[in-house]
C-alpha cells in the first residue's frame, strides 16, 4: 500500500498491525522512508482483547519512542483506545508530547485518570513537559473522562 501510494500523508492503523511493520528488521528500507517522509497525520487504534490467546499489544513508552523515531514529521497524532476498561497512564501522554517534536495537535480517546481531570490540566501539562512547554507558551488543552486534547 505504501509503495502504491507514495504521497500518502494520513495513516490510520491498528497498533497490532503497526508494530510488526516497525519491529521487523527485515522490512524494506523503502517502507521506513515512506513512513518517515510522508506521514503527517497518524491515528493509532488500540483494540483491547482480554482473551489470552489473542492478546493485543499495549502501547508502552518504549513503543511510543519507536513510533516517534519513524514518524518524525507527524503533526497530528490521535490515539484511540477502542472500548478500553483500563485508565490511560498519564506517562503515556507525557511521553507522546516529549517524543513527537513536530506535534501540533494531539488527541487521545479512552478513560482519562481522575487526577488529571480534577487538577488544573494546563499546569499539569507544563509540569510534565518542562523542556517543551513553559507557562508563557500559548497552547490549549482540554480533558474530560473520555478524551484528552492538546493544541500546541
Amino acid at each position: 500500500m505504501l509503495i502504491a501510494a507514495p504521497n500518502l500523508s494520513v495513516l490510520v492503523i491498528d497498533l497490532d498491525c503497526l508494530l510488526p511493520l516497525l519491529e521487523d528488521e527485515n522490512a524494506s528500507l523503502i517502507i521506513y522512508v515512506l513512513l518517515h517522509r510522508h506521514i503527517l497525520d497518524l491515528c493509532i487504534r488500540i483494540q483491547e482483547d482480554n482473551n489470552e490467546q489473542t492478546k493485543k499489544p499495549k502501547l508502552t513508552i518504549e513503543r511510543i519512542h519507536l513510533i516517534a523515531r519513524i514518524f518524525t514529521r507527524v503533526r497530528n497524532l490521535t490515539i484511540d483506545y477502542e472500548i478500553s476498561e483500563e485508565y490511560i497512564q498519564s506517562n503515556i501522554i507525557k511521553s507522546v508530547i516529549n517524543e513527537f517534536n513536530q506535534l501540533v495537535i494531539f488527541h487521545i480517546y479512552g478513560k482519562i485518570p481522575h487526577d488529571m481531570i480534577e487538577n488544573d490540566i494546563r499546569q499539569w501539562i507544563i509540569e510534565q513537559n518542562p523542556f517543551r512547554l513553559k507557562s508563557t507558551d500559548i497552547f490549549r488543552v482540554e480533558c474530560n473522562t473520555g478524551w484528552f486534547k492538546l493544541w500546541l
